[in-house]
C-alpha cells in the first residue's frame, strides 16, 4: 500500500499556500483579471477616469455621464484566448484555452435640463473573468514515490454588475456622480490531482485527489465621482469606491479514488455547503488627460489596501483575516492610453498599457500582471460606431524548485454604440 509521497505532499501544499482557496473560503476580490468596460476605453488601457463621455463612465467615473448630450445604446462582446507554459520535474506542459462572452450592455438617457444637464445611466457589465487552466506534468522519481504524477486546476465564472448611475453638472467645469452597482458572479473551482504507477512498483494502479467548489456571488457597493473639464482640453478625474461585502454561496465536494491492479477500487466522497461573507477594501481612482486637435492622452492610477481585506461572517473565519493583513499589502496600480483621431476617414486608433501589482508581500510566487493594448474606432454615420480593441497579457508564477507557470492571454473585445 503506497501514500501520497513526500514531494508530492510538499508540493501541493506549496501551490495552494497562498492561493485564493487556501483557507478552503475563496477570497473573492483576488481572483480573475479585471479588463474594465467600454471597448474604446479598454483600447486605451482603461485610462479612462478623467475622459468617461460614453456609457462606460458608469464604470470608470459616473461623474462623466454629465458630458454626454444624446441618448446612447451600447452592446459588446470579447473572447479570450489563455495560454498557460509550466515546468514540473524538468517537464514541460503547454495548454490553450479559449471563453467567449458577453461583456455589456447599457443605456444613458439625459434629462431636459434649463441649465447645465442631468444624465442618468443603467447597464450590465462583466467587470472580471475568472476563466483560467493550470496543469503539471512530471514524473516523481523519489524513493518514496516514482510514479507519474498530474496537478490541474480549472477555473470558470466571472464577476458581473448591474449598475445604475447618475451625474449632474454643477457649474461650467465641475460635474458631481455616482453609482450603485449589484454584484452577480459565480465561480466554478476543480482542483486535481492524479498519480499513475506506470513502472508497476505498487499494488494500486492509480490514484485520484478532486476538490470541487461551486460558489454564487452577490454584493452591492456605491461610488462617488467628480470630473473637472476645462473646455475639453484638460480633464482631472476621480472615484471613491466603497467596500463591497460579497455574500458567498458554496456548494463543495471531495473525492478519493484508488484503482488496483486487480481491476478493484476503492473511493470515498463528501460534500456540503457552507456561506461565508467577504469585505474588499475601498478603492480610490484617480485619473488626468489633455486633449490637442487630433490626439488624447490619459493617464490613471488606483489605489487599494488589499491588507484591510476580511472575512465578516462566521464569526469563526475571524482567524483568518489575520493572515490577510500579514500576507497582503497596498497597491497601486497605473494605466495610461492614447487616442489619435483621423478625421479624413472617421477613424480613431488607440493604444495604452497596464500593470497590476501582485497584492501578496511574499512576491517570490506572483510577478505583476502587465498588459499591452490597441484599439480602433470608427464612426460609420453621425450615430452609429463601432470598435475593436485587443488586450495582450502576461505575468508568471515561480513556485518551488519544482515548478514554475508563465500565462499569457489575448483577449478580443468588440462592440457597437447608436447615440440618437
Amino acid at each position: 500500500m503506497r501514500k501520497l509521497g513526500i514531494l508530492g505532499i510538499v508540493l501541493i501544499f506549496g501551490l495552494i499556500a497562498l492561493s485564493p482557496n487556501a483557507n478552503g473560503q475563496t477570497a473573492i476580490p483576488l481572483l480573475g483579471t479585471e479588463y474594465g468596460v467600454g471597448v474604446r476605453a479598454i483600447g486605451m488601457g482603461g485610462a479612462f477616469v478623467s475622459i468617461a463621455n460614453d456609457y462606460s463612465a458608469s464604470y470608470w467615473n459616473p461623474a462623466g455621464l454629465g458630458q454626454l448630450r444624446r441618448m446612447e445604446i451600447t452592446g459588446s462582446f470579447n473572447s479570450l484566448g489563455y495560454k498557460s507554459e509550466t515546468e514540473f520535474l524538468n517537464n514541460p506542459f503547454s495548454e490553450d484555452k479559449s471563453y467567449t462572452d458577453f461583456n455589456s450592455i447599457g443605456y444613458v438617457f439625459p434629462v431636459p435640463t434649463y441649465r447645465g444637464s442631468l444624465v442618468f445611466a443603467i447597464g450590465y457589465n462583466k467587470v472580471a473573468n475568472y476563466n483560467n487552466i493550470f496543469t503539471l506534468q512530471g514524473f516523481n522519481d523519489s524513493p518514496s514515490d516514482s510514479v507519474n504524477l498530474e496537478i490541474s486546476q480549472y477555473d470558470r465564472g466571472g464577476l458581473n454588475q448591474w449598475t445604475f448611475a447618475g451625474s449632474m453638472q454643477m457649474s461650467e467645469h465641475l460635474y458631481l456622480g455616482g453609482a450603485i452597482n449589484f454584484w452577480t458572479g459565480r465561480y466554478d473551482y476543480t482542483w486535481e490531482i492524479n498519480e499513475t504507477d506506470n513502472l508497476d512498483l505498487y499494488d494500486e494502479s492509480a490514484w485520484k485527489t478532486q476538490d470541487q467548489i461551486n460558489t454564487r456571488i452577490t454584493g452591492l457597493s456605491f461610488k462617488f465621482a467628480t470630473l473637472y473639464n476645462l473646455y475639453d482640453r484638460f480633464r482631472f478625474g476621480a472615484t471613491i469606491e466603497t467596500p463591497v461585502t460579497f455574500t458567498n454561496k458554496e456548494d463543495w465536494s471531495t473525492l478519493d479514488l484508488v484503482d488496483y491492479d486487480d481491476n478493484t477500487y476503492w473511493d470515498t466522497t463528501s460534500s456540503g455547503e457552507f456561506d461565508y461573507k467577504i469585505r474588499k477594501p475601498l478603492t480610490l481612482n484617480v485619473g488626468a488627460s489633455l486633449s490637442l486637435p487630433l490626439l488624447t492622452v490619459s493617464g490613471d492610477v488606483t489605489f487599494t489596501d488589499w491588507s484591510q481585506m476580511e472575512y465578516t461572517d462566521p464569526p469563526e473565519l475571524d482567524g483568518e483575516n489575520h493572515e490577510f493583513l500579514k500576507n497582503l499589502e497596498a497597491t497601486t496600480q497605473y494605466r495610461i492610453g492614447a487616442e489619435m483621431v483621423l478625421p479624413l476617414v472617421k477613424t480613431r486608433f488607440r493604444a495604452g498599457y497596464i500593470i497590476q501589482p501582485d497584492p501578496y508581500e511574499d512576491d517570490f510566487l506572483y510577478s505583476d500582471k502587465n498588459f499591452i493594448t490597441a484599439g480602433v474606432g470608427i464612426l460609420l454615420d453621425r450615430q452609429f460606431t463601432v470598435d475593436l480593441a485587443v488586450v495582450h497579457g502576461w505575468w508568471d508564477y515561480t513556485g518551488t524548485d519544482n515548478y514554475t507557470e508563465e500565462i499569457k492571454t489575448f483577449n478580443y473585445f468588440v462592440s457597437a454604440s447608436f447615440r440618437f
